[in-house]
């Protein structure tokens, strides 16, 4: 779940920030709580910069922390400051297709960058999905030599058949795309 608050600051509250607050706490680290937060579900929406943020998953957390329970977020830039969208990214978190397919014709179309869900891994994307959503460019995060062998063939061959050309960050390290009215630059920083 994702909670923003008046800073502008993002916050997860769990077991584990109970005890890095204490932790800092017991070291005498100022620690500042945000107490005036929101929680964001889908339909909700806000903006950074050019960026107008439309969150599309989940409709309510399950409260178990599973990949369903990732956040889904169609993120629209106008990098010329028209009022209307340039570029489109996907932001899948660890959501995988079942959770993406749903969306897609209802509050998703074609997209022109997609953050791969779940790091590529077997069901993480389907022809179906790709078929509607048209990335131009996919971008798969993954940790390089992983234990779980992410990205999978399976989900990389979707990819291509799709026509998306891919950036990962196992192999090309930081992926920054750099926005601009005539196309986006993909810069690897490794």
């Amino acid at each position: 779940v994702m909670r923003m608050c008046k800073t502008d600051m993002v916050s997860f509250i769990n077991e584990e920030y109970d005890l890095f607050k204490q932790q800092a706490i017991a070291k005498s680290i100022d620690f500042e709580y945000q107490h005036d937060c929101e929680e964001l579900l889908a339909g909700d929406s806000f903006s950074v910069g050019a960026f107008q943020v439309e969150i599309l998953s989940p409709e309510l957390p399950t409260q178990e922390g599973a990949n369903e329970d990732s956040l889904v977020l169609l993120a629209t830039a106008d990098v010329d400051g028209n009022g209307e969208g340039d570029w489109s990214f996907l932001l899948t978190g660890d959501a995988e297709a079942e959770v993406i397919e749903p969306l897609v014709g209802s509050k998703l179309e074609e997209v022109d960058v997609l953050k791969v869900p779940h790091h590529g891994s077997a069901g993480s994307v389907s022809s179906e999905m790709l078929n509607e959503l048209q990335p131009r460019l996919a971008l798969v995060s993954v940790g390089e030599n992983n234990r779980y062998g992410h990205p999978t063939h399976e989900a990389l061959s979707l990819l291509e058949s799709a026509g998306a050309r891919i950036a990962r960050t196992d192999e090309m390290g930081d992926v920054v795309c750099k926005l601009r009215q005539d196309g986006i630059r993909v810069e690897c920083l490794k």
